[in-house]
């Protein structure tokens, strides 16, 4: 059994989120353009990625643009799509869910809270994954408030013995998961020595940072390749040091099958 401290404000954040369900503003969705980071924070992900405002205003930025979300508005960011979190205004909340690892992590925060767990990846990537698909916004809609309705009955669990540097890890896994560098940057982001580093995320996360960033990588170069986009870019947008280790990567790794690329 684990023990927890209550806080009243986590009671409040919950009831925010199943209020939302029947009161969804605007739905957008970000697209996996090809657009390079620009300045720091610029990040992408290897699946698609939900981001929810529950009050106040949040703001999320493009490499060309930014979106200001208000309560209820959401955005769904395709894989492989660039973003930034602008720092939470006051009185701002919101909500976030994404996947790693074999599992789904989940976030309510404010500017001075956070609480987090996860859920099991399905049916959470797949009912996501339809709704960023849809290219009318009432169908997102639609689709947003059934993943939520289902979400909100699953069983959370926490994330297990997390480590304090665990989060800089993640962070610095994708603000650096398109350089060739970015074990080395979450080693460096823990404060850690290598082998604490490793170990560190290892008991958060049940394998080390250099199988998750070979797997994110992978996940996201399927999707790219799956979507036409040439070999070359994929493997610049997805660090490899160009399309032969992106060929050998992909090779040894039969078991999600075989990816059609293009020159």
């Amino acid at each position: 059994m684990e023990t927890v401290s209550f806080r009243p404000e986590m009671v409040r954040w919950w009831l925010a989120l199943e209020a939302v369900q029947g009161r969804l503003g605007r739905v957008h969705r970000w697209l996996a353009a090809a657009h390079p980071p620009e300045g720091p924070g610029m990040h992408q992900h290897h699946t698609v990625t939900l981001v929810l405002c529950l009050g106040g205003v949040l703001r999320i930025e493009h490499p060309t643009s930014r979106l200001d979300l208000a309560a209820g508005d959401a955005v769904l960011l395709e894989a492989g799509g660039w973003h930034r979190h602008a720092q939470l205004r006051g009185g701002a909340l919101a909500f976030g869910q994404g996947f790693m690892g074999g599992r789904s992590d989940w976030l309510l925060y404010d500017r001075e809270l956070m609480c987090t767990s996860s859920v099991p990846v399905e049916p959470s990537l797949r009912l996501l994954d339809a709704v960023c698909a849809e290219g009318d916004e009432d169908a997102r809609r639609a689709g947003l408030a059934t993943h939520l309705a289902g979400f909100l009955t699953e069983r959370s669990r926490p994330i297990a013995a997390a480590h304090q540097a665990y989060p800089a890890m993640e962070k610095a896994l994708w603000d650096n998961l398109h350089r060739t560098n970015a074990v080395e940057a979450m080693v460096q982001a823990s404060g850690l020595s290598r082998a604490q580093a490793y170990r560190a995320f290892t008991v958060c996360t049940g394998t080390s940072p250099a199988r998750a960033v070979r797997r994110e990588r992978l996940t996201l170069a399927r999707r790219l390749l799956a979507e036409g986009v040439a070999a070359a870019t994929v493997a610049t947008r997805c660090g490899f040091t160009g399309v032969r280790a992106l060929r050998r990567c992909l090779a040894l790794d039969p078991s999600r099958g075989p990816a059609t690329m293009s020159p």
